[in-house]
């Protein structure tokens, strides 16, 4: 049976107490944070982007022909994935019509790695927004 593994339940316990021991929800908390900080600074520039989301670290940035029908945009994002990955950075796209960016990255992220990453995206985004 599944019913009280004593090694399963030391190994959750010892998740748990790294979880606790190193912040990594309130760490969660900031790379959130900041992911929606940067892409609404973004947005500016971009009007491409309909939508940034999420809870904690998993932040969604959702990218739209126009900002008020809210049509899927997958070929934006596609040049955002490729010239993203042209420069060294892989990135996750999801949603039902695959114009949705995925962020989630490890909660011992520094924020220097996520500024160069946020920095990489926001260039691939602005010279795709003017192509």
């Amino acid at each position: 049976t599944y019913v009280g593994n004593p090694v399963a339940c030391a190994a959750a316990n010892a998740v748990l107490q790294v979880i606790s021991d190193e912040s990594l929800i309130e760490r969660a908390t900031v790379i959130g944070d900041l992911l929606r900080s940067r892409w609404e600074e973004i947005a500016v520039d971009v009007p491409e982007i309909g939508d940034v989301r999420g809870l904690g670290a998993m932040v969604g940035v959702e990218f739209v022909k126009d900002r008020e029908t809210r049509e899927p945009n997958e070929e934006f994002l596609g040049a955002v994935v490729g010239g993203a990955m042209k420069r060294g950075l892989i990135t996750v796209s999801c949603g039902i019509y695959h114009n949705v960016l995925r962020h989630l990255m490890p909660l011992v992220i520094t924020d220097a790695e996520l500024n160069e990453a946020l920095d990489i995206l926001a260039d691939v985004a602005t010279v795709a927004s003017r192509a």
